[in-house]
């Protein structure tokens, strides 16, 4: 009895805390669009305002010859727009949730190099798949997870089956020997670290790579991340990258 209670317990918490999320990330979002209806590009915008992690993706650029970038989790499209304004080819996202489309539409309604869609992100990939050829050049940022159900694993699996070139970034993830870094946590089992998807990127045969930069260096949110690519020709490319370490 006292088990069964706990667990009605825990849902009805985790329940309420996603209420409380989507309530506060709401607010945030029509607080921007008041403040600012169209997208403009600067070092405020993208990729949590973190100065390191828009040089490691500069870096990205250098050695991968990026063709198309994927994002899923739009939000309002701070960092769609930056992706499209600074690498400068055909950018895809995906946003699960109807109002924060919308706004990201009117803010990046001038870029024409965005496209954005009103979709779970698993449904996203499996119909960019129809789209994309096997063998674009592709940039993955996965930003996609601050609810209850966590769609990481499926996106991992979709992209390692159907892009072979590609480096995939994560945001969020644990950076290893630096617990400055934020990271995002959804319970046992769901927390974004090496700990918990740490053997799903052996099977898919992906190397990951961690921020070198100590947090207390990196600018903005101080959000964490890694960055995956196939083993082989790209992984080797990315160890030239000084701004990203190996375990």
């Amino acid at each position: 009895m006292l088990q069964k209670f706990g667990v009605r317990l825990r849902r009805r918490l985790n329940f309420h805390r996603d209420v409380e999320l989507r309530v506060r990330a709401l607010e945030e979002a029509i607080a921007c669009l008041i403040a600012n209806r169209r997208y403009e590009t600067g070092d405020g915008m993208g990729f949590n305002c973190q100065r390191v992690r828009k040089q490691i993706l500069g870096e990205i650029a250098r050695v991968f010859p990026i063709e198309t970038v994927v994002e899923t989790g739009t939000w309002i499209g701070d960092t769609t727009g930056y992706l499209a304004s600074t690498l400068r080819c055909p950018v895809y996202s995906c946003e699960l949730h109807r109002i924060p489309h919308l706004i990201a539409k009117m803010r990046l309604g001038a870029i024409e190099n965005v496209t954005l869609i009103l979709s779970d992100s698993r449904k996203f990939l499996r119909d960019l798949a129809e789209l994309l050829p096997a063998a674009r050049k592709c940039f993955f940022y996965l930003d996609a997870h601050w609810h209850a159900d966590l769609p990481l694993l499926d996106e991992l699996r979709l992209i390692a089956k159907t892009w072979c070139d590609s480096v995939i970034m994560i945001d969020d993830f644990r950076v290893p020997g630096d617990a400055g870094y934020r990271y995002d946590d959804y319970g046992r089992g769901k927390s974004l670290s090496m700990q918990d998807f740490g053997a799903q990127f052996e099977r898919l045969a992906l190397k990951p790579y961690f921020p070198s930069v100590s947090s207390a260096d990196e600018t903005g949110a101080g959000s964490g991340c890694v960055v995956l690519a196939p083993r082989g020709p790209i992984a080797e490319a990315l160890r030239q990258i000084r701004l990203l370490r190996e375990l």
